[in-house]
Formats: structure tokens, C-alpha cells, sequence
């Protein structure tokens, strides 16, 4: 065999036409690639056999027997667990309560905090943003607790005067001590409320 031998061979095993007339090289690649060609084919069509023959043979029976092994064993989840329609609304509600109960507690809107300013004069400073409702409640305990009290009002400022008994009762120290106020040393309370700066 030559150079053109060995190129008409394998230009007939790729399926081209040689350069120069057919002989019996190119003859032999054609054959050679007409036997592959036909050896493929056969194991397509073997192989698709196979498959369809396995897919015919699939046991509905031996499935649902596997399926339930699998479950008794823990390997899945039963399908009455995944079927129980009870447990999935109420953990959604449970779900939904928590979420609005935080959104109701961050978005809740503060009540008066009372901020001690001092009181180096003898006078409790106290800012809150409702003065005027700051002194009705702290005048309405104070007179509860059997304090005769006086409120009074100059230029923006609340106030409150009274004079504590002494030795300082429970319920009057407890008034005080709600509201932040400490007892007076001389027992004359007097209390200034301004709204925040």
C-alpha cells in the first residue's frame, strides 16, 4: 500500500469520495464504514430494548411495599404525618400571632417617661412630654396616699407642693418612689415638670 492507498482508504471510511478512481482501498474503508455504522445501530436499538423492557417491568406492588418499609424504618415520612392537616394551620397562626405581637411592641407608642433633672435646690425637675397629665398623676396618688398637695402652673412649668408627713409613711414613699421622686431630707416636696428641650 502506498500514500494514495492509505488516503482513499480513509476517505472512504469518512464517507468522502477519493481523489482518484475507486479501488480497493477506498472499497474497504466504505465497507469497514458500513459495518460500523451498521454495529451502532444495533446497539441503539439494543439499548432502547433494555430500557423499555425495564420500564415494563416496574411491580406497582413491590413499589408500594418498598415505599412503606422506607417509612417504617424512618427513611421517609409517613404519609399520615404529611397528610394531618391539623398541625399546619395552627403553626401558621402561632406564627402570625408571634410576628404581630412584635410589631404591636416595636411600634407601641411610649408612655410618659419622667427624667430627674435635679434637685440641688431642693426642688425635683421632671420633663415629660404631657406635663400637665404628669402633675394630675402624681397630685391624684400623692392626695390617695393622705397628702394635702397643691398644683400650680408658671410659665410652662407644672408644679407641685406639699408638705410630707414625718416619720414618711409607706404609701406616700411608695408614691414617690413610682415615680422616681426621692423624699425630701426637710419633708417639703416641691416639684417642677417641664416637657422635654
Amino acid at each position: 500500500m502506498n500514500t494514495d492507498d492509505d488516503h482513499d482508504w480513509l476517505a472512504g471510511l469518512t464517507g468522502r469520495r477519493s481523489t482518484g478512481s475507486p479501488d480497493a482501498a477506498d472499497a474497504e474503508g466504505r465497507a469497514l464504514r458500513q459495518a460500523l455504522l451498521r454495529a451502532r445501530e444495533r446497539t441503539v436499538r439494543a439499548a432502547a430494548a433494555r430500557s423499555t423492557a425495564v420500564a415494563v417491568q416496574i411491580d406497582p406492588g413491590r413499589e408500594r411495599e418498598l415505599l412503606e418499609r422506607a417509612a417504617r424504618e424512618g427513611l421517609m415520612e409517613s404519609r399520615r404525618l404529611r397528610s394531618a392537616p391539623g398541625w399546619r394551620p395552627l403553626l401558621a397562626a402561632a406564627a402570625l400571632a408571634i410576628l404581630g405581637f412584635g410589631l404591636v411592641w416595636m411600634l407601641r407608642v411610649p408612655g410618659d417617661t419622667e427624667v430627674l433633672r435635679g434637685s440641688a435646690d431642693g426642688v425635683v425637675r421632671l420633663e415629660a412630654r404631657d406635663p400637665a397629665g404628669l402633675q394630675r398623676r402624681i397630685l391624684t396618688d400623692l392626695q390617695t396616699a393622705g397628702v394635702a398637695a397643691t398644683a400650680y402652673e408658671a410659665l410652662d412649668v407644672q408644679g407641685i407642693d406639699a408638705d410630707l408627713p414625718r416619720p414618711l409613711p409607706p404609701a406616700v414613699a411608695h408614691v414617690l418612689e413610682s415615680h422616681g421622686i426621692p423624699p425630701p431630707a426637710d419633708g417639703v416636696l416641691r416639684i417642677e415638670i417641664r416637657q422635654p428641650e
